[in-house]
């Protein structure tokens, strides 16, 4: 058989009678168009998959981005839960041979310890960086707590007659939280400067303004005497309750009234 009678050929169209041509292609040609074509195609996988590559080196970074976003959504866990994860992944690290192979943990460890010990150190980081930023916090907090203690102590020798009258009110009404009109401009100072505080989160419309329960603090209520606020130390002349009663805060009016119609 020669090699045009295999009976392989393309179809060519045009030519100034715009006739179809049949052209035949040997076997040998037909095998040197499939070998380039396979070539080609080799060549083009090979540069795809290099790291030099444009294609790889998009996949890479992808694959790098996806891993730093899970070690970021590991860190948002819950602290219980990262400890469970150091503890299971350095613990069986730590074992004797003998205790892994009682508690069928030999395969594990020969299979997976790789693993474990990643899983060990990153845990083992978050957990420090956690504890290290606890601490940091703490010291802040105890740092203002001191700072704002000693503010108010300076504060508590410099009060004017409204700050006193509020204050005075602890006393008079024998309680140690009472309403007092957060909105108050003398009330709101004193809640700033650390000499109030409110307790509790609800607060309730009055007359008078936005009610809430505050108290002093009891490391401040040690450090403030009747005589810095003007109350007697002793039984009370008529003067003196004349007084108290004339220097009462404007808003204690309201309040007392308030409560008088809620309870008629």
């Amino acid at each position: 058989m020669s090699a045009h009678s295999a009976g392989f050929g393309v179809y060519k169209y045009g030519g100034g009678l715009r006739c179809i041509t049949f052209v035949p292609i040997t076997i040998a040609t037909m095998r040197n168009l499939l070998r380039r074509s396979f070539c080609a195609e080799k060549a083009w996988h090979k540069k795809s998959t290099s790291i030099n590559s444009p294609v790889a080196g998009v996949k890479f970074k992808r694959m790098h981005m996806e891993l730093i976003a899970k070690l970021l959504d590991a860190a948002k866990l819950p602290t219980k839960f990262i400890a469970a994860i150091f503890l299971a992944s350095t613990v069986p690290l730590l074992l004797p041979a003998e205790l892994l192979s009682a508690l069928r943990l030999s395969g594990v460890v020969d299979s997976y310890g790789r693993y474990m010990g990643i899983g060990s150190v990153l845990s083992g980081s978050v957990m420090a960086i956690e504890f290290t930023i606890w601490i940091s916090k703490k010291v802040r907090q105890s740092y203002l707590r001191r700072k704002l203690t000693k503010l108010s102590k300076e504060r508590l020798s410099s009060l004017d007659h409204a700050e006193k009258s509020v204050l005075r009110e602890f006393y008079i009404q024998g309680q140690n939280t009472i309403k007092l009109p957060m909105d108050y401009p003398v009330v709101a100072g004193l809640l700033s400067s650390g000499i109030l505080s409110i307790v509790g989160q609800h607060g309730k419309h009055s007359l008078a303004g936005m009610l809430f329960s505050m108290k002093i603090p009891d490391h401040l209520r040690k450090e403030i005497t009747l005589e810095m606020l003007e109350l007697p130390a002793g039984e009370p002349s008529e003067e003196e309750i004349e007084f108290l009663r004339a220097n009462r805060p404007a808003f204690m009016q309201s309040i007392q009234r308030e409560e008088a119609l809620l309870r008629w």
